[in-house]
């Protein structure tokens, strides 16, 4: 027969296992650390970073091999600083930029025949915003007939800014803006926004 002592051991015993897994605040919760999906569509390539500008120096925040199902996962502990981001190889120095703010699990796809029309993400408004603001700056400048490139300084240096939808973009006031939107307004030159 048991006593009262023994079945008050046998229940400490069996907080003092369980407990790690209820005092864990890892459970549950985020982790710190970054996981950024990328997957190009009709690319050959196998090597890919995930970089950043700090001032004019190029600062490679980690490295990731294409796996067998053609995606690129950027992984690792550290969290990412807030800023602008851009995905490159060895074969070709940008594929495309992105900003990482608060969320730090992103998800991009895109086609390399046509980067910008094709850019999509499922877990980050900043970056829709962005990519769509990218695609109606690429339609702009393809109406005027310059050649096509995803190139954000390339796009504003030949934008007309005149254009409806171009003013429709850009016409809000700063403080409205996103993050990316203060970004590519900033970017434009005076001279290239007065342009009409």
């Amino acid at each position: 027969m048991r006593t009262s002592t023994s079945f008050f051991h046998d229940k400490l015993f069996l907080l003092f296992l369980f407990l790690p897994f209820y005092s864990n605040p890892v459970i549950g919760m985020d982790l710190p650390g970054h996981l950024i999906t990328v997957k190009i569509n009709n690319c050959k390539d196998t090597l890919f970073y995930l970089n950043h500008y700090s001032g004019k120096d190029i600062i490679n925040d980690d490295t990731a091999k294409r796996n067998k199902g053609g995606t690129i996962i950027f992984s690792g502990p550290d969290t990412l600083d807030i800023g602008m981001y851009f995905i490159s190889s060895n074969v070709k120095s940008r594929y495309f930029d992105f900003f990482i703010t608060d969320n730090q699990e992103l998800n991009f796809e895109c086609d390399l025949s046509e980067v910008v029309k094709t850019l999509t993400t499922s877990d980050s408004s900043e970056n829709r915003i962005y990519f769509k603001t990218l695609s109606i700056l690429q339609s702009n400048v393809l109406s005027k007939g310059y050649p096509k490139s995803d190139s954000l300084q390339y796009l504003l240096a030949h934008a007309d800014f005149s254009d409806p939808a171009l003013q429709k973009e850009f016409g809000r006031p700063g403080n409205n803006l996103s993050l990316s939107g203060k970004y590519i307004k900033a970017s434009i030159s005076p001279a290239d926004y007065q342009r009409t």
